[in-house]
């Protein structure tokens, strides 16, 4: 692991204790807490957004390292929310078909509290049209071949009364790879104008051989990728928001981003920019 590796993971796990501790003086002080219920008529709320990206990141996966942009639509009514989101390339780099939607994702889930956590669980099934790969077959044919459909179920839990919010995702693949992706993450906001909105984020992930082995081949249990963010969010009206960011990730095993950059995944490091438009009702 070279010294940028080991610096900025050792900054993580420093933040992750000092949260942690944190987080057990909120616990206390929460019990005493006196919570509130706010009425509405409103038995539905929603959200759009359409984000224009530098490349497509995901896990700390380079998935595309050309423009994309990513729309996205989300209703919530009752503690259910279901959300769409595709990826849409504007070159062939990932997909022959570009420009075109490469991936199309559903998601439902619930969400509720227990003071002072917020819970939610779901179920996604991603789809990727328009894209296609080449199969060999015995007799030295090839077949044109469609990605399969990935499912999953995933539960998330965060703290969001802290100051620094301290969050744990876990997904599980339901197709029959037995595959477990999980990161602890911390997020900061502060607003630094009546309009303006600066925000930190970071994340740690640990996947299991079965999905290390699904998507690099390297069967190993093991830390993955690493990932901080930053992002400026104006809010000029209620219902409308830009923001822009800056996402960097990295694979802190070394087995695991040796794996990857064979996997022909343009960089083990990856940096992406984007800019974030949207809108509630």
């Amino acid at each position: 692991m070279n010294i940028r590796r080991f610096f900025v993971t050792g900054m993580l796990l420093a933040g992750m204790l000092a949260t942690a501790a944190v987080a057990q003086e909120a616990l206390q002080e929460a019990v005493q807490a006196e919570g509130g219920e706010e009425d509405s008529d409103v038995w539905m709320n929603g959200s759009a957004e359409i984000s224009f990206l530098t490349g497509y990141l995901w896990h700390g996966m380079l998935i595309n390292d050309e423009p994309v942009a990513q729309p996205s639509l989300t209703l919530e009514s009752f503690g259910l929310t279901f959300n769409i989101w595709a990826n849409y390339d504007f070159t062939d780099n990932y997909s022959e078909e570009a420009p075109a939607f490469t991936e199309v994702d559903y998601a439902i889930s619930y969400s509720f509290d227990l003071e002072p956590f917020a819970f939610s669980v779901g179920y996604a099934l991603y789809n990727y049209p328009n894209y296609h790969y080449e199969e060999e077959l015995e007799d030295g044919s090839t077949v044109r071949r469609s990605l399969s459909d990935t499912q999953l179920v995933y539960g998330y839990v965060e703290m969001p009364d802290l100051m620094v919010v301290p969050s744990l995702t876990l997904e599980y693949s339901v197709d029959g790879d037995d595959t477990l992706y999980c990161a602890f993450g911390l997020a900061y906001e502060r607003d630094i104008a009546e309009s303006l909105t600066v925000g930190l984020t970071g994340s740690l992930s640990w996947a299991n051989a079965a999905y290390h082995r699904l998507q690099y081949d390297a069967d190993e249990n093991a830390l993955g990728d690493a990932t901080l963010g930053a992002s400026l969010a104006w809010r000029p009206a209620e219902d409308f928001a830009a923001t822009a960011s800056l996402l960097y990730s990295y694979f802190v095993s070394d087995t695991i981003s040796d794996a990857a950059e064979a996997s022909d995944y343009d960089a083990p490091d990856a940096l992406v920019a984007g800019l974030t438009l949207g809108f509630t009702f």
